[in-house]
């Protein structure tokens, strides 16, 4: 959960915020996230690199096992038409 972690700044919205057919039966308030800044870097520095230390530090990305972005960047390519 992403508010064990410092750095994530949230917004909460109500449930028709969430995307449909997200089940009903997950209770609770679903929050958005707005903002991210990894507590080790300087404030002013670029997005990517928060995100970057961030990812390392939970241990999150291919290099680690994780293959989650992979399937998400293959589920969203275009596909060839036959």
């Amino acid at each position: 959960m992403l508010c064990l972690h410092p750095g994530f700044t949230t917004e909460a919205r109500p449930r028709d915020c969430l995307p449909k057919g997200f089940p009903d039966s997950i209770p609770g308030t679903c929050h958005f996230v707005q903002h991210y800044c990894h507590p080790e870097l300087p404030a002013a520095a670029p997005l990517a690199d928060h995100v970057e230390a961030g990812r390392r530090e939970l241990g999150i990305g291919p290099e680690y096992g994780d293959d989650r972005h992979a399937a998400a960047e293959a589920a969203a390519a275009p596909t060839a038409e036959l």
